[in-house]
């Protein structure tokens, strides 16, 4: 009995890491944020920044639905999330290019933590105002996984992920209506892959474009689409350097974009494993708010 104890009491006071702060990427701290306890921001002028700048409480919602389910944010680290700067007064394809950029320069903060062959990284992309921009990045260490799960089952919970994601971004926090319409968002999934004709190694990411999708549920972070309205193809790869290979392969992703060819280049996941993995609606779902 005390020998459990114990443990307990030793689990209890495991040192909390020191991140990079998510509002100014210049200071490491071991803060986190006062609303979900998962943020790392390094004062409370960066949480407050964080929250109006990125629209971070759609990140905390995020956090704590998971929480709150028994998800203890650890498991393949796919319920954590980082929101990048709102990209405002420009059109939706330059704004997606600036995102893309941020998220790849995202990716390359931590050299300790590079991309390795079964990394999974992702980011959701969802207007919120008038040429405004919500950006939420994700990025899977698959710590629990066993070896040998197929990258579908990866990418399928990235994606799972990425949908809870973009619909807590446009909700940030508000009780509306089942049924409401919440519009496009467009969803980048990314995974380091040989290139087809280089046979070199690139982060390729696909674009899911989603062009309609309602709420289902604001307390499930829950948001329906039809199958005719999601797409998916390849958007971009960008070219990697092996960094590390003793106990895995490793890979630096530099922080400005070094594009390689996406000519030849599969999408990561069939159309079919996508709706598998995305919420759909149903015949019992009804056409209108």
């Amino acid at each position: 009995m005390f020998a459990e104890e114990e443990e307990e009491d030793q689990e209890e006071e495991e040192p909390v890491p020191e991140l990079n702060c998510l509002s100014c990427f210049v200071t490491l701290t071991k803060r986190r944020c006062s609303v979900c306890s998962v943020c790392a921001l390094c004062s409370s002028e960066c949480e407050s920044a964080y929250s109006t700048r990125c629209n971070g409480r759609a990140a905390c919602a995020f956090h704590m639905f998971h929480t709150q389910n028994g998800n203890n944010g650890m498991v393949m680290n796919t319920e954590t999330a980082a929101m990048g700067v709102n990209i405002t007064g420009m059109p939706a394809g330059s704004a997606l290019t600036q995102a893309l950029k941020m998220f790849v320069a995202t990716l390359s903060l931590n050299p300790e933590l590079p991309l390795h062959e079964n990394s999974v990284v992702g980011l959701s992309f969802v207007p919120i105002g008038d040429q405004t921009f919500s950006i939420a990045m994700k990025r899977s260490l698959d710590v629990d996984w066993k070896p040998g799960t197929p990258s579908d089952a990866l990418l399928g919970v990235m994606a799972l992920r990425l949908s809870q994601l973009s619909t807590s971004q446009v909700t940030n926090g508000r009780a509306l209506p089942n049924g409401t319409d919440l519009g496009s968002r467009v969803l980048l999934l990314g995974k380091p892959v040989r290139h087809p004709t280089t046979k070199n190694y690139v982060l390729q990411i696909d674009i899911v474009q989603i062009t309609r999708s309602r709420l289902r549920s604001t307390d499930e972070l829950r948001s329906v689409c039809a199958t005719e309205d999601v797409t998916i193809h390849p958007f971009f790869c960008q070219a990697l350097d092996v960094v590390q290979n003793q106990n895995f392969l490793g890979f630096d992703a530099t922080p400005r974009l070094r594009p390689v060819s996406v000519d030849g280049v599969a999408p990561l996941l069939t159309t079919s494993a996508l709706l598998t993995a995305l919420p759909l609606e149903t015949k019992s779902t009804p056409a209108s708010a």
